[in-house]
């Protein structure tokens, strides 16, 4: 009974702690919830290439700041979620080195998203495109490679 969870003959519960696999699964778990999160947020890519970032030759009279503001926010989110769960969720020894890139990248992707929406809600559509670029440089492509790393079911793009 003790070894199924149930009291030992002490009357106390037998403690367990994950296996190495429990924890690799749901660190994999948890960064492929949070790129799906993040996917469904961002929404189309040449969409928001095009309203952050003016488009491929970074074009400031075609940044749309409101639609910017709105993707800024929206995938704030779950990279804040991811961060935050990355605290509670041990990294197996296997992915210590993207566990170590996703804690000190996506703090600073994060922080070039919220100057992109301050800049976007200022209308400031050349500090739009500034922010963008810190935060693709942020992003890419360290941040994706360690998540290609920890989830190859999914290409990150």
């Amino acid at each position: 009974m003790a070894g199924c969870g149930g009291s030992g003959p002490s009357g106390q519960s037998a403690a367990s702690s994950p296996s190495p696999d429990q924890i690799t699964q749901r660190y994999v778990a948890l960064a492929h919830s949070y790129w799906i999160a993040y996917k469904t947020a961002e929404g189309d890519i040449p969409t928001f290439v095009r309203v952050c970032w003016g488009g491929d030759a970074q074009n400031p009279a075609t940044v749309d700041p409101v639609a910017c503001r709105g993707i800024a926010e929206a995938i704030l989110l779950p990279h804040e979620a991811f961060v935050r769960n990355l605290d509670s969720t041990p990294a197996p020894a296997k992915f210590a080195h993207d566990d170590t890139i996703l804690r000190t990248q996506l703090p600073m992707a994060i922080s070039a998203l919220k100057a992109m929406a301050a800049a976007a809600s200022a209308g400031d559509r050349v500090s739009v495109i500034q922010y963008m670029t810190n935060y693709v440089n942020d992003m890419v492509p360290s941040v994706l490679d360690a998540l290609n790393e920890v989830d190859p079911t999914v290409l990150h793009t």
